[in-house]
């Protein structure tokens, strides 16, 4: 029996399919999904603009919790603004055109706790000192806490995408971060 595999285009110059194995097509250049994490070739191909107009899309935005494809294509564009965050020398790709706003806002809209967690680590990661508006729930730091003790059970030190490091820096990052508490 075939796999299951969902198939998205955006604006002709994304189109991302299938499981992890999967092609992204960039422009015209297949690239293997689960090679992203060569992420110096990720930023060189231009993902960046593709991706932060893609979050950007308002009805990308209302669709998030009702569309498989489109959470799909923001938890792969979290977790590859993540691996760059992580690359010193290449988050100033993510300054240039502004992620940590565009993740801000995809926080804001999401219900999903993993995109949430992935965009509060990466966020914190891009900002690293300073004050951020966004809610940090009780939920957030539970999936946060389940991510880590999903790394470390797993043999390859890794949860959902998300090395067991990155994990711990996140938790570092958001700790030196001046974030607001509100009880809701």
């Amino acid at each position: 029996m075939r796999s299951k595999c969902s198939t998205l285009q955006i604006g002709g110059k994304v189109h991302i399919s299938g499981n992890g194995n999967s092609p992204l097509i960039i422009n015209g250049i297949t690239y293997n999904i689960s090679s992203l994490f060569n992420t110096v070739a990720v930023v060189d191909a231009g993902i960046i603009p593709v991706l932060v107009s893609a979050l950007s899309q308002k009805s990308y935005l209302k669709d998030l919790d009702r569309s498989t494809p489109v959470m799909l294509l923001f938890q792969l564009s979290s977790r590859i603004f993540h691996n760059i965050a992580q690359v010193e020398m290449l988050q100033h790709n993510l300054d240039k055109y502004n992620c940590y706003e565009i993740l801000l806002n995809v926080i804001s809209n999401a219900n999903n706790g993993l995109l949430r967690a992935i965009s509060l680590l990466t966020v914190a990661r891009i900002l690293r000192d300073g004050t951020y508006k966004s809610t940090f729930t009780i939920d957030d730091s539970s999936m946060l806490f389940r991510l880590y003790y999903e790394s470390i059970q797993s043999k390859e030190h890794a949860a959902h995408g998300l090395k067991q490091e990155h994990i711990l820096n996140g938790f570092y990052a958001i700790g030196r971060l001046d974030c607001l508490y509100h009880d809701y």
